[in-house]
């Protein structure tokens, strides 16, 4: 008896592992995968100080529901993070944010490798300008 109910406790666990392992796989099915990678603005400008050219954006690794968004895709210091949020796994829309001496706040779109950013930045001064850009993955 004790034998049957060892090889069924066995048995059990065996049919198990597939369950068991795969939940261990990362998920490459997040909408955050979707954002990942360098882009490239479009278009010349001088934002609020210097031309914009390139960044990057990752998977915030503590939440795959966010995203970081680095570089100069915002006119600023390569230095400054901005953090935003995927609303869900079907999503190509992020809503994003920086806090500090200065704010960003806004929303931005993906659709076809393009990234339509729509965003308010208030200075230091309290000076609140609104902008739209667009950028594409390079």
């Amino acid at each position: 008896m004790k034998i049957r109910f060892i090889k069924f406790v066995g048995l059990f666990l065996i049919s198990l592992a597939p369950f068991i392992f795969s939940s261990c796989e990362p998920d490459d099915t997040s909408a955050s995968n979707d954002w990942v990678g360098n882009w490239r603005i479009t278009e010349d400008i001088v934002y609020p100080q210097k031309k914009s050219t390139a960044g990057t954006i990752r998977i915030d690794p503590e939440n795959e529901n966010k995203i970081i968004i680095s570089g100069e895709l915002f006119g600023l210091n390569s230095s400054f993070k901005i953090t935003g949020t995927v609303s869900s796994t079907s999503s190509t829309s992020v809503t994003f944010s920086r806090e500090g001496s200065f704010k960003i706040t806004g929303s931005a779109k993906l659709t076809n490798k393009e990234i339509t950013f729509n965003f308010t930045y208030t200075s230091e001064n309290g000076v609140t300008e609104t902008y739209t850009r667009k950028a594409v993955k390079i």
